[in-house]
């Protein structure tokens, strides 16, 4: 029994530093995500194949859980299905609240300038999000094997413990 205790305790540790590395994980694909979103958008402006609803619908299934969420609800403020304010409480798990209200001022500004400006703006944006996309990959890079290396060692502390 005790040595159940001692397992169970020691994989205990492991998965919870399995989840703090899926933290980090999930926030460098949102943003990986993100910036596929504006090369994308950018590509369809410049052959100005559909509408930007249309646009959504059809792309917010190539892409990562968390980013389509965003994707649908945008869709629903789109065709007018929630009000701006429903679309400003959006959830993002991985991000914080300052990160979600700068996804969502970007999303909202979609579509409100001519093509070039529209452009630029998607070109300006996209840099940003980049930034952030390698800076969520460095600290992912950096601190996920810290963080496995530290809960096996605290489960193999426990164990001790318990011994």
């Amino acid at each position: 029994m005790k040595y159940l205790l001692i397992i169970v305790c020691v994989v205990c540790c492991i998965m919870a530093g399995l989840l703090c590395g899926k933290y980090l994980k999930k926030k460098a694909r949102f943003y990986s995500d993100l910036c596929l979103f504006c090369e994308d958008l950018m590509l369809e402006i410049k052959g100005k194949l559909q509408t930007l609803p249309n646009f959504v619908s059809t792309h917010k299934n190539m892409f990562g859980k968390e980013f389509s969420i965003v994707l649908d609800k945008y869709e629903d403020y789109l065709s007018g299905k929630i009000e701006q304010k429903e679309f400003f409480d959006l959830e993002i798990s991985s991000l914080s609240s300052n990160e979600v209200k700068d996804v969502c001022v970007f999303l909202l500004g979609l579509g409100n300038f001519l093509t070039e400006e529209e452009l630029t703006k998607l070109q300006v944006n996209k840099s940003k999000f980049q930034l952030k996309s390698k800076a969520c990959d460095e600290s992912k890079n950096k601190f996920y094997g810290t963080y496995m290396k530290l809960f096996v060692v605290a489960g193999v502390a426990f164990a001790i413990i318990f011994l």
